[in-house]
């Protein structure tokens, strides 16, 4: 197609110039400027043409030297049919338990087993005794860290572009940041007659997560370091033909002693020697903060999540359809946490004091 553009292009650039060569017989005798301003649009109209000529051969040579930028770029602007996602979905998990089976996990702990309830726990800026080991402090979630993105979350909306909101139900924000590639999503939900105690369980427990975040091909605690940090290993299906992503995250659940209805989960992404980069995955980056609170009449849920799927996906792409999909998962969480209120039998959460 490149190579057929090239020529079409050539050709309206001949017939250009042969078209300015005849003005320019008939033009008046004089000086060369004079000649260039009676062929003036015959002229700009050739420029173009060149200028479009060159354009379209440097874009053939970057798509033959780059293929699959231009693949993923395609597929995802075309946005590959609901079916195929999930004929790729299903051989994809197919895959992963054939893995399981005959690789078993050499971890402490087996995955796919149920977290156990958290007890209280301050909130995360304030500091007791650790008790974890000195060889996993670098693959925990510091306080400072835990401050800094409450601090992100905390901070004023004006410097953030709304992208969606419902109101009185969520509203989903984006900024874009210094130095950074990626933008983040910022998400404020309030689920009415809804728990907060509800809506933590379902994110953390991952026995539960598994259940109904299908979005998930394998989601394991790989090591417990306490009762309140653990690692876990993400794997995503991607549309073909894009490589699926997976990634090693440092968790960090707490439950604040001086607000038994308020909820904090930590994630970030980490390097962990005992889970190095499996062939056919990439590994992306990022981070994440989950904060639930129950107020007057339900749950007011917030969320800050920076995602970064490496590989070639072009940024521009990511940015986009990041906080749409963030939409999507709201809908499909807040099904969720209703229908589990339901099979509760959980009464609507009385009116309290934030």
């Amino acid at each position: 197609n490149m190579y057929m553009g090239g020529q079409s292009a050539f050709k309206l650039l001949l017939l250009s110039f042969m078209s300015s060569s005849v003005s320019s017989q008939s033009a008046p005798k004089g000086p060369w400027w004079t000649s260039l301003n009676v062929s003036l649009p015959h002229f700009l109209g050739g420029f173009i043409v060149v200028a479009g000529s060159i354009h379209l051969v440097s874009y053939a040579i970057r798509s033959h030297r780059k293929k699959p930028i231009v693949a993923e770029l395609l597929s995802e602007v075309k946005s590959l049919r609901h079916e195929l996602r999930e004929v790729k979905r299903s051989v994809d998990t197919r895959i992963a338990e054939h893995h399981h089976h005959h690789h078993p996990p050499s971890h402490k702990q087996t995955v796919h087993v149920a977290d156990e309830p958290l007890p209280n726990t301050p909130p995360p800026t304030e500091s007791t005794g650790s008790s974890i080991p000195p060889e996993m402090a670098a693959y925990v979630i510091t306080e400072t860290q835990k401050a800094e993105m409450i601090g992100y979350l905390d901070a004023t909306i004006e410097h953030w572009t709304l992208v969606v909101e419902k109101p009185d139900f969520y509203a989903v924000y984006s900024k874009k940041v210094a130095n950074a590639d990626v933008i983040w999503v910022k998400c404020e939900i309030f689920w009415r007659d809804i728990p907060a105690s509800v809506v933590f369980e379902l994110l953390h427990n991952l026995e539960e997560r598994r259940k109904w975040d299908k979005m998930w091909l394998e989601l394991n605690r790989i090591e417990t370091i306490d009762e309140h940090n653990d690692i876990l290993y993400q794997a995503i299906a991607c549309p073909y033909p894009l490589a699926n992503r997976d990634s090693v995250q440092a968790r960090c659940s707490v439950k604040a002693h001086s607000n038994p209805d308020l909820f904090y989960l930590f994630f970030k992404c980490i390097q962990y020697p005992r889970c190095p980069e499996r062939p056919g995955y990439v590994r992306s980056d990022g981070f994440s903060l989950y904060r639930m609170q129950d107020v007057a009449g339900g749950c007011k849920f917030t969320s800050l999540v920076q995602t970064d799927p490496k590989g070639n996906i072009p940024k521009f792409i990511i940015n986009s359809t990041t906080p749409r999909m963030a939409e999507r998962w709201i809908k499909r969480m807040t099904a969720v946490a209703e229908q589990r209120v339901r099979d509760l039998g959980i009464h609507p959460v009385p009116p309290c004091t934030v």
